[in-house]
């Protein structure tokens, strides 16, 4: 595969870094936003978590279910085919990391680590005390993390599309993020599927950000030095890793997180790659990440 093929079908959103840092208590702001066409009727607002004032979403009731949404992406671009599937029988609460779709940057680099920490902060803001949790690319290794520094807020873990580090990426992406970690930011822009952009400029507070937004994904990416096998080994939640056949990590990579985990399960989509996984293959994902949430949980787990 081709940098120009990887640029075009769009698997640059498996992103990351590593560098940890303070935990924030979060406060209540008003809710100004309007519902999303994923929910007739969602709950919306803003949580002032440290300096970040960070959106979300709940939608239906049930047992709580955390999203987290991949890299450059919104909740609509991540989750916009299976979240209604999955609010009719959960309350689904839908975050906007730092500098995505509706919250605006601050003056500090991404890293998983912290953005564990916000959402970390924004399930205690909104008095949940335990979550499923759903990562998405990006999200699925902030899922991760958070399973690792938050173990009491995580029932079931799902791993959508992550890796747990970058040895595991394809080599063309891997190189690909290294080379545009140092490119201009008008550079960097260049080849990222134009859907991301469109959802961005829709809801983001200062849409002239986008170029910024890509160039900070961009070094998360190259800056990640993943996570030890004996940090991985550690997450107690049981945990689904859900891969495309054709995915910006290897197969091999994927098996190996899988053997990691000490009560996993593992699932690989026929036919898909790291974007059609979840904008196409909804039919295919949805009954796999029920299956998972909503299998008993025996009382040692």
């Amino acid at each position: 595969m081709s940098i120009d093929q990887i640029a075009r079908t769009g698997l640059l959103s498996l992103l990351a870094a590593a560098t940890a840092c303070d935990r924030a208590p979060a406060q209540k702001l008003d809710a100004t936003v309007q519902g999303t066409p994923s929910s007739p009727s969602p709950r919306t607002g803003y949580a002032l978590i440290g300096p970040l004032k960070m959106y979300y979403e709940v939608h239906g009731t049930g047992r709580p279910v955390l999203l987290i949404h991949g890299a450059i992406s919104t909740i609509q671009t991540s989750f916009g085919t299976i979240l209604p599937s999955l609010a009719k029988q959960h309350e689904v609460v839908a975050i906007e990391q730092q500098g995505h779709g509706h919250t605006a940057d601050v003056d500090r680099p991404l890293t998983f680590e912290q953005m564990a920490d916000d959402a970390a902060a924004l399930l205690r803001y909104l008095k949940v005390d335990r979550a499923d949790v759903v990562g998405y690319s990006d999200g699925g290794n902030v899922a991760l993390a958070l399973a690792m520094r938050h173990p009491n807020l995580v029932r079931r873990l799902v791993v959508a599309a992550g890796n747990y580090s970058n040895r595991g990426l394809v080599p063309e992406v891997r190189t690909y993020i290294e080379a545009s970690a140092t490119k201009p930011e008008a550079e960097v822009v260049k080849g990222i599927p134009p859907q991301f952009e469109k959802a961005y400029a829709e809801v983001a507070p200062q849409p002239e950000k986008w170029p910024s937004l890509v160039s900070k994904v961009m070094k998360q990416g190259a800056a990640f030095r993943g996570w030890t096998p004996a940090q991985v080994r550690a997450v107690a939640a049981p945990t689904l890793l859900v891969f495309a056949d054709r995915d910006v990590s290897t197969l091999e990579h994927e098996v190996e997180m899988f053997r990691m985990h000490r009560d996993a399960q593992l699932a690989v989509v026929p036919g898909s790659d790291h974007i059609t996984l979840v904008e196409k293959k909804a039919n295919i994902l949805t009954p796999i990440l029920l299956d998972f949430l909503d299998a008993p949980v025996s009382p040692t787990k």
